[in-house]
């Protein structure tokens, strides 16, 4: 489990460095992929190990997009409600101690949990990008058009890399 966790870490922070931080469609459409590393974390994680992971995660992203705080900060807090998410969510008993992947909890119960951990974090980070409520509408667009954005390329990796056996 820890190595698994380990391998997502990186493969998800490598692609969102180097994939997805250069896919930004007329400031409407940032995929922010590396969401499904807090989605696929298990219910069971000790907590100490789950803020330490999302939060260096974050920083890491920070670090490479010029952004201070912002994913470090999101990061963090969605580590933190993941697993409240998840078993509000849940609808079928499932092994807590596995990763929270589609193969493991079902497409429809996968959907509406990954949509809700994808809205929140992104309401989250472009309220904290933008500070204000100016352009209130404005932001609910770029965190509408984003999440769907996000939640797209999420069920696309799920369906091609956690087919189920």
């Amino acid at each position: 489990m820890i190595l698994r966790n380990l391998i997502n870490f990186v493969a998800i922070l490598v692609a969102q460095i180097f994939i997805f931080n250069n896919i930004e469609f007329s400031g409407y459409i940032n995929p922010l992929f590396y969401v499904l590393y807090i989605i696929l974390l298990p219910a069971k994680m000790p907590a100490w190990a789950r803020i330490i992971s999302t939060f260096l995660l974050g920083f890491i992203l920070d670090m490479f997009s010029q952004t201070p705080g912002l994913n470090a900060s999101t990061s963090l807090l969605m580590g933190y409600i993941q697993p409240f998410v998840l078993y509000a969510f849940k609808t079928t008993d499932f092994d807590a101690k596995q990763n929270s992947s589609m193969s493991q909890l079902g497409l429809q119960w996968f959907l509406y949990y990954s949509g809700a951990i994808i809205l929140i974090h992104h309401f989250l980070f472009f309220f904290l990008e933008v500070l204000r409520f100016t352009n209130f509408f404005d932001t609910i667009l770029r965190i509408l058009i984003s999440s769907i954005a996000t939640f797209i390329t999420i069920i696309i990796a799920q369906l091609i890399i956690y087919k189920k056996q």
